[in-house]
């Protein structure tokens, strides 16, 4: 799988650069970032490319670490049947899937990610694994077997309202297993607000669908830093796997010489917002929440 990744890195970094081949300017990427209620334009490859080449490494690494302490808790046992809440290109899935690689266990996995936009570069990697595109709030959540529900950082890129009916299709939902887990990946910068959509979801499943909460409904962990003040690292907890430093090098080099032969009025900005935005390589974003849920055994 490590393999796997580092090959998926480097296809996403090659189409990046060949993107950038064809552009005059950069300003595409110029307005990348999350402020506000403000997200990336998800729909344009070639900003798919440059939040992978940001986030992936990283990201990664987080659901590895977070589908390991499933795997240890061990409350599923050995039946994953995994619905991933805005997927993406399904890095969360490979993390599972890293994840059971290096457990001693045989996990029987089945996945489901559900996402509005068409992402590029997923890949099942055999396993029993699909992405549908489609807007979660028209995928019906009744009848169905799924025992482990993700938000991989999209619970809180829904707005208001779209929030409002995502809680709707909780509260109708019919689901057959008597275990769940619900996980939260949360955006480290917006982890209170995200969380506290988290805690709304959390009370739908224990108080309108008869489940009782295995596990305190406020905790969201994240690393804390080294003794040292220095953030961990991924190789830190993935020794084998990294940003690799010569692709980032070559990459910030790129935009420099990028810039230097392509001047235009946004230069300036561009130098200072956007080739400024180094990939991460430490585990500071990571900020997540496991919950188990078991559903109420009602006297006879």
């Amino acid at each position: 799988m490590i393999v796997f990744a580092m090959e998926k890195l480097k296809e996403i970094f090659f189409d990046f650069l060949d993107n950038l081949e064809e552009k005059e300017y950069l300003c595409e990427l110029k307005n990348f970032g999350f402020k506000g209620e403000v997200l990336p334009d998800y729909q344009n490859k070639f900003i798919q490319q440059y939040y992978l080449l940001k986030y992936f490494p990283a990201y990664l690494t987080e659901y590895y670490f977070l589908y390991n302490e499933i795997i240890q808790r061990n409350f599923l046992k050995d039946n994953y049947n995994i619905l991933s809440i805005g997927c993406g290109c399904g890095i969360d899935f490979w993390g599972m899937k890293l994840a059971n690689e290096k457990s001693s266990k045989n996990l029987n996995i089945k996945y489901t990610g559900v996402d509005i936009i068409n992402w590029s570069y997923w890949d099942n990697y055999d396993y029993d694994a699909k992405v549908i595109t489609k807007d979660i709030l028209d995928f019906s959540l009744n009848d169905n077997n799924y025992n482990i529900i993700i938000f991989p950082k999209s619970i809180g890129e829904f707005n208001d309202e779209e929030f409002e009916r995502l809680k709707d299709s909780f509260r109708k939902s019919t689901f057959k297993s008597d275990k769940l887990t619900i996980v939260l990946s949360l955006r480290k910068a917006r982890n209170t607000r995200d969380a506290r959509r988290g805690i709304e979801i959390f009370n739908i499943i224990q108080n309108e669908l008869g489940y009782i909460a295995k596990d305190p409904l406020k905790e969201c962990y994240s690393f804390e830093k080294k003794r040292n003040g220095f953030p961990y690292r991924i190789e830190d907890i993935l020794p084998e796997f990294g940003y690799p430093s010569s692709l980032s090098d070559f990459l910030g080099d790129y935009y420099l010489d990028f810039l230097e032969d392509n001047p235009c009025p946004f230069k300036k900005f561009c130098e200072e917002n956007v080739f400024s935005r180094k990939p991460i390589k430490t585990m500071s974003q990571v900020c997540f929440n496991i919950v188990n849920f078991e559903r109420r055994q009602h006297d006879c």
